[in-house]
């Protein structure tokens, strides 16, 4: 490939260490709709740390020169998800958006998001045990069934999320392209990322 020619693609991002409230949670369409006010169809600049255990991209992701990840922090639309961060401005923004009450921190007792996958994967493991869940697959023809319960807390461990290969691996370290869909408040889809 010729160095001046790029290659669109669609790439998945997941915003690097921040968490925000998963589908079901307090203020969950609210962040989402935050994040959307910020991304959507509008050209941003990813600075990429590797990619997750889903082979998401993990960005810090630019929009006009603002960082997003912080501005979802500042806004209180988002946790600095303390696991994988270590950025004092990160904790900062969190503090002073929990002070003011700002977004979820208007909310009663925001859970945050990693307590509450837990929670559920708890409740899941549960079920299954006790027999509820389970999903009949047919395997040979239908001469034999096995049980299978959906294994979902392999899924929802984030321990393994900033488990990731280095940006050198990806083969890029920045991507560009305009955001045409956002799928949850830390992931959307960028369509059009060009890779120099």
């Amino acid at each position: 490939m010729a160095p001046d020619t790029a290659v669109q693609m669609q790439v998945r991002v997941r915003l690097s260490a921040i968490d925000a409230p998963e589908r079901g949670q307090d203020f969950s369409q609210r962040s989402r709709e935050a994040l959307a006010d910020l991304v959507y169809s509008k050209e941003v600049s990813i600075e990429t740390h590797g990619k997750d255990r889903y082979g998401r991209v993990i960005g810090d992701v630019f929009v006009g020169g603002r960082l997003v990840n912080e501005v979802l922090v500042r806004q209180g639309w988002a946790w600095n998800f303390v696991k994988y961060s270590r950025s004092p401005r990160l904790a900062e923004l969190e503090r002073q958006a929990r002070a003011e009450r700002r977004g979820l921190w208007a909310g009663k007792n925001p859970v945050p998001p990693w307590e509450y996958r837990a929670e559920q994967a708890k409740k899941r493991k549960a079920k299954r045990q006790s027999g509820k869940l389970g999903i009949l697959r047919r395997i040979s023809r239908g001469k034999s069934v096995v049980s299978h319960a959906v294994d979902d807390l392999a899924r929802s461990n984030p321990a393994s999320w900033n488990r990731c290969s280095s940006p050198d691996s990806l083969g890029i370290r920045h991507r560009r392209g305009r955001v045409a869909r956002v799928v949850s408040v830390g992931t959307f889809d960028i369509i059009g990322a060009h890779i120099p």
